[in-house]
């Protein structure tokens, strides 16, 4: 309301594209509080049904929560400082979060098939999964409305520079997005994705010990 209300007030452009700029990030961190807020309930409802996920579930939904940490403080970190470099990190973190989504999904299906986890543990984890993957799309858009206060040639056409650069050859962007899918699935492969896997890599463990 405040926002709105100085409208009258603002005579520079520069000042309307900053009353701009802080309408649409504040709709964005509005809508990151309300994603956070339907992951607890999703953790909520598991608690109370007295279930509990497979441990191959919670490792690998912590990396997903590790990745969507990390694009939340570079987002934010960018946004405090206005720093336009940081806020080219983003992207392709994001394009990364989408890529390592569909894999933590397609490895609980796998799981649900293989009856180590129930129908109703599947649904809340996706759920989580769809609220997490919502929270770093929010961060994309935080970094290019950042970028754009900046770089003229992106304002007005935001969504058409990001779809560009998703499938662009873009060096630093690919290096970007490499460097992150190493990080995170490297760490997803080490996780057995079923108890009999998991039991069956012990066992080469010790094997290999001996």
């Amino acid at each position: 309301q405040y926002l709105v209300s100085i409208t009258g007030h603002i005579k520079r452009d520069r000042d309307f594209r900053l009353q701009n700029f802080q309408l649409k990030t504040s709709v964005c961190y509005e809508r990151i509080g309300d994603l956070s807020v339907e992951i607890t309930y999703a953790l909520n409802a598991i608690k109370e049904s007295g279930k509990t996920m497979s441990p191959s579930a919670q490792a690998e939904l912590r990396v997903g929560i590790d990745a969507v940490d990390e694009i939340l403080n570079t987002t934010t970190l960018a946004f405090k400082k206005m720093d336009v470099d940081l806020a080219r990190k983003v992207e392709p973190l994001e394009e990364m979060i989408d890529d390592l989504v569909v894999a933590l999904n397609t490895r609980h299906v796998y799981r649900m098939s293989h009856n180590e986890c129930d129908i109703y543990l599947g649904i809340q984890y996706q759920n989580i999964l769809s609220k997490l993957e919502g929270i770093s799309d929010q961060c994309s858009d935080i970094s290019v409305y950042i970028m754009e206060l900046f770089e003229s040639d992106i304002r007005g056409r935001e969504h058409e520079y990001v779809h560009q650069l998703h499938h662009s050859t873009d060096s630093r962007f690919q290096e970007e997005y490499q460097n992150d899918r190493e990080k995170y699935f490297s760490r997803l492969v080490e996780i057995p994705a079923l108890a009999a896997e998991a039991d069956e890599k012990e066992k080469e463990t010790w094997v290999g010990r001996t």
